[in-house]
């Protein structure tokens, strides 16, 4: 059995989905059938990743494809890509150690206090702060994955999603070297089809 918290989105997308749902091929369902399907799918889709499939893990999908079940399946599978591709980004995620400690001190990622007028997180990127020559493509990954997977813990992080705004200042061709185009284009399509995003560069 789920305990669920909602917001009151949830329920606006709930019951806007289930109307209509009433003139149209059953798409959509209430959110006890959808945790039951993406549950279901978990089981039997034969992901080699063993899943987290508690409550609020899973809505975080839903919410994001707004209670549309094949998409916040498809959302789903490319988190797990990702995680199975980047384990670095996934595993160990202590920001007490000292290349993480660095990097944060540095302020090569970090959160807004406020939102912006839609009530998204914004997330800032300082790429530029980041010596090629002390930290790795896999520290890289592992201070993303630290400052993601917090923000994805606040439930209302999940419904209103994020704004990235990235900060070239300092960045030169040698970045480039840090991950293969292959590595760098699932970087960036599983993770923008994984959570709700808005990037802003400058």
């Amino acid at each position: 059995m789920f305990f669920l918290t909602f917001h009151f989105l949830d329920a606006y997308f709930i019951f806007t989905n289930h109307a209509m749902s009433m003139s149209r091929p059953r798409k959509y369902c209430f959110v006890s059938e959808h945790m039951s399907v993406i549950n279901m799918m978990i089981h039997l889709r034969l992901l080699s990743y063993i899943c987290v499939s508690d409550a609020k893990f899973l809505l975080r999908f839903l919410r994001f494809k707004k209670y549309h079940i094949p998409l916040a399946q498809e959302a789903l599978e490319r988190y797990l890509l990702l995680r199975q591709t980047f384990g670095v980004a996934f595993n160990c995620l202590d920001i007490t150690i000292p290349m993480m400690e660095e990097l944060t001190n540095l302020g090569y990622i970090f959160a807004c206090p406020k939102r912006d007028k839609n009530g998204r997180r914004v997330i800032v990127t300082r790429p530029g702060v980041f010596d090629l020559d002390k930290f790795t493509n896999g520290d890289m990954c592992r201070i993303h994955g630290i400052a993601y997977e917090t923000l994805m813990e606040d439930e209302e992080n999940q419904i209103r999603g994020f704004v990235h705004f990235a900060d070239g200042q300092g960045v030169g061709f040698a970045y480039l070297t840090l991950f293969t185009i292959k590595e760098a284009v699932r970087i960036v399509k599983n993770g923008e089809k994984s959570m709700a995003s808005t990037f802003i560069h400058q």
